[in-house]
């Protein structure tokens, strides 16, 4: 069955929305609040989510940013900020997901490319239980392994966190970015 990879647009932000509530390894990094957050913090980047569709369908995604430097040379990162992560989304319920990593990657690095970037950093989802596919199949020449805590929610204490907190989560950092601005001011 053919993959079809296409960006993120207005025209399927509600479908990438509705799709990640479903899914049981989604995190909060990959959502369409977190993106604005970034959008609206970080100068000259720009937010590329890959989205793979088979038969229509939403399968896949691999949320990104790329940074804008003309001097030093542009960064693709998945997702950028320690903690933040990114890397390939799909449902863990659904078959050909070896296929669907294989298409968002070329993608990625065709992104990578094309832009010319000088460094790319994929930051994995601990939640993936594919996450042998990165050893196997990308180019890296630096890893890095981090220790993490994860408590495990029901899933409708999930959605309900993910839709309360969200909004507070976003405007904490947001009001952490500003006192950091003041301070350097």
């Amino acid at each position: 069955m053919p993959i079809r990879i296409e960006k993120l647009s207005e025209k399927n932000e509600q479908e990438y929305k509705e799709w990640l509530l479903s899914l049981d390894t989604s995190l909060l990094y990959a959502s369409l609040n977190y993106r604005n957050f970034l959008s609206h913090i970080l100068e000259k980047s720009e937010s590329i989510y890959l989205l793979a569709y088979m038969q229509d369908r939403l399968v896949g995604a691999l949320p990104t940013f790329i940074k804008l430097n003309n001097r030093f040379g542009y960064v693709l990162n998945s997702l950028p900020f320690f903690g933040s992560n990114g890397g390939i989304i799909t449902n863990s319920q659904i078959k050909n997901r070896k296929s669907i990593n294989l298409a968002l990657m070329e993608a990625y690095f065709s992104i990578a490319k094309y832009y010319r970037v000088v460094v790319s950093t994929l930051i994995s989802n601990p939640l993936d239980p594919m996450i042998d596919f990165y050893e196997t199949y990308t180019l890296y020449t630096y890893r890095d392994e981090r220790i993490g805590q994860i408590t495990k929610l029901l899933m409708k204490l999930q959605r309900n966190i993910l839709e309360n907190l969200e909004k507070k989560i976003l405007i904490h950092w947001c009001l952490v970015v500003l006192t950091i601005q003041s301070l350097l001011m």
